[in-house]
């Protein structure tokens, strides 16, 4: 709370001695422009290179119902979020679905597996992989547990165009442009996104609807190829 006090300030500050601040998200526009009401803002929306995440066709999904969640582990909010889902969501699922495995892949995994001590039947991470794309192909749902951080997240972009279905809390979806229940799913207490999850892996028509759905939508509204031209 302290720190954020103090970013505030400093933000506030610095959008006032600025004539144009740009912004990724409309969401944080709109913010900046109540901390800072004389100051022109401008969204530039942050994109995906949609020609590279894209599926290969040449690996399957995995044959035992697998999650999946990306990122830098040693940044704050994703390794709250990851210990978030490993304490109280990962347990639900496994309640009801007991083969379903969880993976995590990204930079500095291996260490935050290390230090949170995790122990787990069916969780696994994969430390900073050079190729992040077979995570992507090989997981059922992409699952975004994150309680803080802001800004648009890059690796819910990467999912939906990678057509890997989403769950994510409300604050994981930030300044992304979407239609809960068609391009993602929204839940955000450990009940809500155990079942969002559950209702996911027990119906493979809907998660290939919903990736191919989200797959299009990233492609018109997100792609860089879009964004650039």
């Amino acid at each position: 709370k302290l720190q954020s006090g103090l970013l505030k300030k400093l933000e506030i500050k610095q959008f006032k001695d600025c004539e144009l601040v740009f912004t990724c998200s409309e969401d944080d526009e709109n913010l900046g422009q109540q901390m800072a009401p004389d100051t022109e803002f401008v969204t530039v929306g942050n994109g995906v290179h949609t020609e590279y995440f894209r599926p290969s066709g040449a690996k399957s999904r995995a044959e035992t119902p697998t999650l999946l969640f990306t990122g830098t582990f040693g940044y704050g909010p994703n390794r709250d979020g990851l210990k978030y889902f490993v304490d109280e969501i990962f347990p639900l699922i496994r309640k009801s679905s007991p083969e379903t495995e969880f993976v995590f892949a990204g930079y500095e995994a291996q260490r935050v597996y290390d230090e949170l001590g995790i122990d787990t039947p069916g969780i696994r991470c994969v430390s900073s992989p050079d190729d992040i794309r077979p995570c992507f192909e090989e997981a059922w749902v992409f699952v975004v547990p994150l309680r803080a951080g802001s800004g648009t997240l890059l690796k819910i972009l990467e999912a939906m165009s990678m057509q890997c279905p989403v769950v994510s809390t409300q604050l994981g979806a930030e300044g992304i442009i979407h239609t809960a229940g068609k391009h993602l799913l929204i839940a955000n207490s450990p009940p809500e996104f155990a079942n969002a999850v559950l209702e996911l892996l027990s119906d493979a028509d809907r998660r290939e609807m919903m990736g191919s759905a989200a797959s299009e939508w990233v492609s018109a509204r997100y792609s860089w190829a879009l964004l650039c031209g």
